[in-house]
C-alpha cells in the first residue's frame, strides 16, 4: 500500500512539473507577443500572404526576434515559402522547442508546434487583420494548447473556431487545454466548458456586446 501511494505521488508530482513547464512555455509565447504589441502596435497577423492572397509565413515566425531567435530570423527568407528550400536553416532543434510543450513524449515529432492561434471573424487573429490591445477584452484567447498536432512551427496554419471547439476540452494533460489569454495569463480550460462559453472565449468581444 506505502508502495503504491509512493508511485502515485510520484507519478503526480512529474504531471504537475510537465503542466507547469507548459503554462510556462505559453507564457514565453504571451511576453513574445506583448514585446511585439509593444514595438508595432497591434499583435501579428495570423500570417502574411503573397499578392494571390496564400499564406506564406507564420506568425510564429514573426515572433523570433522577440525570444532570443534572431539569428534564426535573419535566417529565414520572406521571399520564398515557409517550406522553401533555404528555410530548413530556421527550423533548429533550439527553434523549434520554443512551440513545444516540454511534457510532449514525441522527439521525432520536434518541429511540430503544439500551440496555434484560434483563427475567423471576431478573434484575434481575423484573416487579413492584426488586432491591438485596445480592440480585445481581457480574457480573450490569444493561444491554444493542442495534443497531437500536425502543425510545423513555421507553417502559416492554425485552428478555425470550429475546430478549435473540438480540440480546446482535449490535452495531454489530466487539467484540461493550456491557453494564452490577452491579459498574459495562462489559464487551463475545464474539460466541462460549453461550446457557448467556449465561443464567446474566443471572440473579442462578449455575446451581449455583439448583438
Amino acid at each position: 500500500m506505502i508502495v503504491c501511494w509512493f508511485v502515485f505521488a510520484i507519478v503526480e508530482a512529474r504531471e504537475a512539473a510537465r503542466q507547469s513547464a507548459c503554462k510556462g512555455r505559453l507564457a514565453q509565447l504571451g511576453l513574445a507577443l506583448e514585446n511585439y504589441h509593444y514595438v508595432y502596435g497591434s499583435f501579428p497577423p495570423a500570417y502574411i500572404a503573397d499578392e494571390t492572397g496564400k499564406p506564406m509565413h507564420s506568425w510564429r515566425v514573426l515572433l523570433l526576434p522577440f525570444f532570443e531567435q534572431r539569428d534564426a530570423y535573419e535566417d529565414y527568407d520572406f521571399n520564398e515559402p515557409w517550406n522553401g528550400p533555404n528555410n530548413g536553416k530556421a527550423s533548429t532543434e533550439q527553434t523549434a522547442v520554443t512551440f513545444r510543450c516540454p511534457g510532449h513524449p514525441y522527439a521525432n515529432e520536434l518541429h511540430l508546434t503544439d500551440y496555434v492561434a484560434v483563427t475567423g471573424p471576431k478573434t484575434v487573429f481575423t484573416e487579413g487583420q492584426s488586432k491591438s490591445l485596445s480592440d480585445i477584452r481581457d480574457d480573450t484567447i490569444l493561444l491554444l494548447e493542442i495534443p497531437d498536432s500536425d502543425i510545423h512551427w513555421m507553417e502559416p496554419r492554425d485552428l478555425g473556431i470550429e475546430d478549435a471547439l473540438k480540440i480546446a476540452v482535449s490535452s495531454r494533460h489530466p487539467m484540461g487545454a493550456a491557453v494564452l489569454r490577452a491579459n498574459s495569463s495562462v489559464v487551463r480550460i475545464d474539460p466541462d466548458t460549453s461550446e457557448a462559453s467556449l465561443r464567446e472565449m474566443f471572440s473579442i468581444s462578449r455575446r451581449e456586446d455583439a448583438q
